[in-house]
């Protein structure tokens, strides 16, 4: 039995590896179709803005000031800092700067959980209709001028929920921030852009976000895995509610500077989406099925990356164990390994190209990224694997200002 399972696994798994290469070239390949353009809004929405906050004293005043500036009327716009369990100034700091401070001295740690926590109480404030959206930032963000008349812009054609574009804060502080930045801005090109143009399954990605407030009265931000963003895209996928990547504003945010951070950063990442894998991959194909909704189908297809990337290193190490010993005997088949090393060599030299990031200046950090990042991913989903029972909370410190050469 074992012998048929890996002849099976060596003659076949090429065919879904170059689905998966097909279905990354398409993404990829939706940014040549035009972006979509809105006209100015002549309404207003009336707008909160909210901040989960743990200790974060050294960067909330720079980001309050930030969206004090915002070109957007001043009268409908409420800031909002949920101050969870808070030892530190950040109250202090919030209030000086015009914010309300929700104080949250109970109840599990967990972005999730502060977020369904003041939803609510900003909810029973104000009432469930005094606001038409919130928007949520991180504290260490800092955010475009144009943001809220941009997503005001959609809100008023119909759209409920958005995602703005994700730059980063501190792209020259060392060559892992530079590492990441040629990362972020490659995955906006490859992943983000080609699926909003091919109405594809974009999602939250934690900070940035736009919703109605209606949606948010009716679902909360009732989550249980650890990347509440992922969980609530989905959620809002099931019920027909599509997320739009929205290019024409960015928000940036802080990245971390070492390794040990940057790791189990990317852990939690990892451990959140393996949990949404398991919860929702079923409802997504079968509620995709029902409704015809492709959508559906493109996030499963996401949540599917931590299984192809375990099969592709299973491949891996079960050829090498075959060209050792020689257990089983197939025909060479040199179409997976051609089409495997084209395709990745492509497909990474185009997200760097058309994201216009310069190529001689950041020569070094690009082969760092080419070379770092698969290693570090394939890492992070099979260590992560091992540790679904952990409900640790790891949170990411942040002290940065913006980089001076980032002008919103």
């Amino acid at each position: 039995m074992w012998y048929e399972v890996y002849y099976w696994i060596l003659v076949n798994y090429k065919w879904a590896f170059l689905f998966i290469c097909a279905y990354l070239a398409l993404n990829a390949l939706g940014n040549l179709l035009p972006k979509p353009r809105l006209k100015p809004a002549q309404v207003f929405a009336r707008f909160a803005l909210i901040i989960p906050a743990h200790n974060e004293e050294l960067v909330l005043g720079d980001l309050l000031k930030n969206l004090r500036a915002l070109d957007y009327p001043k009268d409908l716009v409420d800031l909002w800092v949920v101050c969870d369990h808070c030892t530190d100034r950040t109250r202090q700091i919030a209030e000086q700067h015009g914010a309300v401070a929700l104080l949250r001295t109970g109840g599990p740690p967990g972005k999730g959980n502060v977020l369904d926590w003041g939803l609510n109480e900003i909810f029973r404030r104000k009432g469930t209709e005094y606001y038409d959206a919130c928007a949520f930032f991180d504290a260490d963000n800092r955010v475009m001028h144009n943001f809220l008349r941009v997503m005001n812009n959609h809100l008023q054609v119909g759209h409920q929920a958005m995602q703005a574009y994700l730059d980063i804060k501190n792209p020259y502080t060392n060559w892992i921030t530079r590492t990441i930045f040629i990362e972020q801005h490659s995955s906006n090109f490859l992943w983000h852009g080609g699926k909003l143009r091919l109405h594809g399954g974009n999602y939250l990605i934690g900070t940035g976000m736009c919703i109605k407030a209606n949606i948010l009265v009716e679902l909360g931000w009732k989550v249980e895995s650890v990347v509440e963003d992922l969980e609530m895209s989905l959620k809002m996928a099931l019920r027909g509610i599509r997320i739009y990547w929205v290019e024409e504003t960015k928000v940036y945010d802080e990245v971390p500077i070492k390794l040990r951070i940057m790791w189990y950063q990317r852990q939690r990442w990892a451990v959140g989406l393996w949990k949404c894998l398991l919860r929702y991959t079923w409802p997504c194909l079968w509620r995709g099925l029902i409704t015809a909704n492709g959508r559906l189908w493109d996030m499963m297809l996401y949540m599917l990356n931590p299984i192809f990337v375990f099969l592709s290193l299973l491949y891996l190490i079960l050829n090498g164990i075959n060209a050792i010993f020689g257990i089983v005997h197939f025909p060479p088949d040199p179409l997976m390994t051609y089409a495997g090393s084209i395709f990745g060599i492509l497909y990474a030299f185009s997200g760097v190209l058309f994201s216009r990031i310069p190529i001689l200046p950041n020569l070094p950090f690009i082969l760092i990224y080419y070379s770092l990042i698969p290693i570090l991913s394939t890492a992070e989903y099979v260590v992560s694997l091992f540790r679904l029972q952990k409900k640790a909370w790891f949170h990411t410190p942040h002290s940065l200002t913006l980089d001076e050469k980032i002008k919103l």
